[in-house]
Formats: C-alpha cells, sequence, structure tokens
C-alpha cells in the first residue's frame, strides 16, 4: 500500500470517528457526572485541586474542560473537546498496530475503533475516560517505537512515554494498571535493557505525580467508605465480554444477540491467533495491554469495588488491535465472521446508544424548561437527590431549586462536604427547610426511586408521603422516568 493511500484511509477513518461521535452530541441530555465536571471545571485551578483532592480523580480532565469552557457555552461545544480526542486516538491506534503487523492492520484496527460503540459513547462523556485513553495510547505507541524501530535518538520517545504516563495517571487513578501492565511483556521475555529503561521512565512519571500522590491515600479512604459500585459477579464478566464491542443498556433480546457476536468474536480471535501465533510477541503485548480489567476484578474483591466499565476503554482498544491481526492471519470465513461480528455489533449498539432517554440520561432539559416557565416566587423546586439537581441545574442556572441530601454514609454519599464546598452547591437540610415558605412544591423524582421504596414494603416514597399531609396535591408531570409532583398548600 502506497503511503499517499494510507493516509488518505487513515483521513477518512478519523473523519468517521469524529462524525459518529458527533451524532446527537448536542441534544443528548447530559447526566450527573457530566454535569458534576462542568460545575467543578468553572471554577479557579485552586478549587478545583481541592474539589479532586475529597473526590476521587485527579484534576488534569477538570483543568483541560476549565480552558475550553472558556470558548464553548452549550452542551455541544462542551462535549467537542471529548470528540476531538477521542477522534485523535484513532491515529495512535492505527500507528500502534502499523508497527506491530503492517499498515493493513493498522487501519483494520483504527476502523474497529473508530466504530466501536464504548469507545464512541465515552467520547460523548463530559468526563476523563478519552483524555486517560489518548495518554496511555501515546504512551503504549511511544514504548512500540522504541521496541520495534531503530531510532538513532530515542530520548524524545522516552519523553513521550514520560509525557503520555503522566497525563494518564493525572487523568484516572485506575491508570497504574494499564502502565504496569507493558512491564509483564517484557519482563516475561526478559527483554532487560527495555524494561530497565522503562522501569526509570516509569519512576519519572512517579515523580511527576508526587502532587497528586499526596492526595491519594484520602481518595482511597473515601471509596473504600462510600462507592456506589456493586461487587462484580457473573452477570458484570459477561456484560464486560460484551463491552468489548458494544454498549449498555439494550432490550433485554438486544443484550442477547449483541452478547453472542461478542463472544463469538472473542472466541475467533483468540483461536486465530493462537494458532497463528507470532515469534516476536506482539500478539502477546496486546494481550497483556487488555488484562487490567482482569486486575480491576480481582482488586474488587480485596477491597471496594472498582470494577467499572469506563475503565475497559484502554483495554478494548488493545483487543480491537488483536481483532484486527486477526482479521489479516485468518482464513476468510473466519475473517469476515470476526468482521461481521463487529459491524452489526456496532448496528445494534449505535441507535439505541444514541437514542437513549432514561435514568440516568433522562429528558432533563424538557423537565427543566417545564419548570422554568411554570414557577413562580412562591414555588419551591424540590430535587429528591443530587442526581437530578446537577444536569437540571445547567440547563436550567437561573432557576431557583435544591436537593436533598444523601443517607449520610450509604453507597450513594459520594458528594464529599469539601467538593461541596469547591463547587459552591449544599444540599438543603431536609424537606422542611428546602419547602419553608412555598405556596407550590415542584417535587423532582427517578420513577425508579418510588419503585425501589414500593419493592421495599412502603406504600409511596417517603417525601411524597410528607408532601401529601402537608400540601394538596395537584398533579404529577411525567418527563419519561423522571416525575415531577406538584403540591400546592
Amino acid at each position: 500500500m502506497s503511503r499517499r493511500a494510507f493516509l488518505v484511509l487513515l483521513g477518512l477513518e478519523i473523519i468517521l470517528a469524529a462524525v459518529l461521535r458527533s451524532v446527537a452530541s448536542g441534544t443528548r441530555a447530559i447526566w450527573y457526572d457530566d454535569a458534576f465536571s462542568l460545575f467543578l471545571s468553572r471554577q479557579d485551578l485552586a478549587s478545583i485541586v481541592r474539589g479532586t483532592a475529597a473526590d476521587t480523580m485527579p484534576p488534569l480532565y477538570y483543568f483541560l474542560l476549565h480552558g475550553w469552557m472558556a470558548i464553548g457555552s452549550t452542551v455541544g461545544e462542551w462535549r467537542l473537546l471529548n470528540i476531538l480526542l477521542s477522534s485523535g486516538t484513532i491515529a495512535l491506534v492505527v500507528a500502534i498496530a502499523r508497527r506491530l503487523f503492517d499498515s493493513r492492520v493498522g487501519l483494520v484496527a483504527g476502523l474497529f475503533a473508530a466504530i466501536s460503540p464504548l469507545q464512541i459513547y465515552q467520547a460523548q462523556e463530559i468526563r476523563m475516560y478519552t483524555l486517560l485513553t489518548l495518554g496511555l495510547a501515546a504512551y503504549v505507541w511511544a514504548i512500540v517505537e522504541l521496541w520495534k524501530g531503530a531510532h538513532d535518538r530515542p530520548w524524545w520517545l522516552w519523553g513521550v512515554v514520560v509525557a503520555g504516563g503522566a497525563i494518564a495517571g493525572y487523568s484516572h487513578n485506575l491508570a497504574v494498571f494499564s502502565l504496569v501492565a507493558v512491564n509483564v511483556f517484557f519482563l516475561v521475555r526478559r527483554e532487560w535493557p527495555i524494561l530497565r529503561r522503562l522501569v526509570l521512565a516509569q519512576l519519572g512519571i512517579a515523580v511527576l505525580l508526587i502532587p497528586w500522590l499526596l492526595f491519594l491515600p484520602g481518595q482511597i479512604a473515601k471509596i473504600q467508605a462510600a462507592f456506589w459500585t456493586p461487587r462484580p459477579g457473573v452477570l458484570e464478566v459477561l456484560q464486560a465480554a460484551l463491552l468489548f464491542h458494544g454498549y449498555l443498556p439494550l432490550a433485554p433480546d438486544l443484550q442477547a444477540g449483541l452478547l453472542v457476536l461478542s463472544l463469538l468474536a472473542i472466541a475467533l480471535t483468540g483461536f486465530t491467533l493462537v494458532r497463528k501465533g507470532r515469534e516476536d510477541g506482539t500478539g502477546f503485548l496486546l494481550a497483556v495491554l487488555a488484562v487490567p480489567p482482569a486486575i480491576l476484578f480481582a482488586v474488587s474483591y480485596a477491597m471496594r469495588p472498582v470494577f467499572v466499565p469506563r475503565a475497559f476503554l484502554p483495554s478494548a482498544l488493545a483487543y480491537l488491535m488483536l481483532a484486527a491481526a486477526a482479521v489479516r492471519a485468518a482464513p476468510k470465513p473466519v475473517r469476515l465472521a470476526i468482521v461481521g461480528c463487529v459491524l452489526a455489533s456496532a448496528a445494534i449498539s449505535l441507535p439505541a446508544q444514541y437514542t437513549y432517554h432514561s435514568f440516568p440520561r433522562s429528558p432533563f432539559p424538557e423537565a427543566a424548561a417545564y419548570l422554568a416557565s411554570h414557577t413562580a416566587p412562591d414555588s419551591a423546586v424540590v430535587h429528591d437527590n443530587k442526581l437530578s439537581y446537577f444536569p437540571m441545574a445547567i440547563y436550567a442556572p437561573h432557576m431557583e431549586q435544591s436537593f436533598l441530601p444523601d443517607v449520610s454514609g450509604s453507597p450513594n454519599d459520594t458528594l464529599a462536604a469539601a467538593t461541596q464546598q469547591a463547587i459552591g452547591l449544599f444540599p438543603a437540610a431536609g424537606i422542611e427547610q428546602a419547602t419553608e415558605g412555598a405556596e407550590v412544591v415542584y417535587f423532582v423524582v427517578f420513577e425508579r426511586a418510588i419503585e425501589e421504596y414500593h419493592a421495599a414494603g412502603l406504600d409511596d416514597h417517603p417525601i411524597v408521603a410528607w408532601l401529601r399531609l402537608s400540601f394538596g396535591q395537584a398533579e404529577v408531570k411525567a418527563f419519561g422516568d423522571l416525575k415531577v409532583y406538584v403540591f400546592t398548600r
């Protein structure tokens, strides 16, 4: 393949990635995590550091978003930052696979990454995961170049290793598992010269991370005390396998079909690469990079669970490069089966992904518009919890509204007092304080919260029951699975 043809195809893949990541990016509702990023990133840099120190993530992405918000003022513009980061990562995926295998494998890997539902979904999140993935991709690319290339002056590549690792480390605390995974490869192969240099580079990364490592014990303690993720089991493992080709949520029948496609593609990829194993270990390197989810699974039984789908992004890219290598090496029927599974998985996931509008991405813009047009000075808008308040405060920033606190010590009690102070948002002391002096109360609650109380044997949500006693219920407005109860005295 000529260099010109390669560059043209690479450009088309990056454009395809950007287009798929931009679909509905300005209209899909944000959710609590997105809104949290926006509120924290609006603060000055010192407040961002204080807020993240009390939270569970490092501050680099918030710094970057802080600068980006100076030139963007809409949801679509805010999401554009991650769309660009994710689209740019495609070039690194192609470069890594090209160096490990050849140009055709590189382009197939780039195509798989461009249409990956998991990568697309996270590119539309206003969170740090695409920055984490970009940093790790640059880190791996530089290591691969040092291992496979013949560079007369490799010092600048070691600079990329350190910079990429530092970006990843300042983006997400779980980056450490991917950063050290490469060591296993060189240790097993006994490639001591590059391993020694890699360890020195990682020490350089650790030195750069020292300012943040001082806050890490407190963050670990917070995760141990209160974090929402469940301990993983068989169901979570099956969902993890599904994530390498698709994304949830989906209708049950579509989930079953997507799981079959994912397991088939994974099995065919593994069988092909084991059967066609290469002596230089390129497939083994990518397999090692795809292992961190298994480590997270094990860690989740040693401490508070950290087995979260969003942390699979870098490992999923390593797997997609393996799948591309299998397509190159496999007989035609197997090749067509792997490609068909990848394409069919995207075709199943993406339409549902673009149009999903239930918890936690309920129709907040519509609900916020309704409340903004109906509330009066004697009204009180009260949210059952922060999950609906944060996004609606973004969509209706000038509307007076409040939210009730999380149950202290519960898995949902994740908004630390120091973080509240940093972003300037505090829960009401209780429903009595939130509704004091109001003639009309709009109570915003997720339908699933009401269902959880019913499942616990209660006839009604306790706050709804209290409001019925104190006010007279007028009506209930539904915005998808988001309910707005209207009470008048």
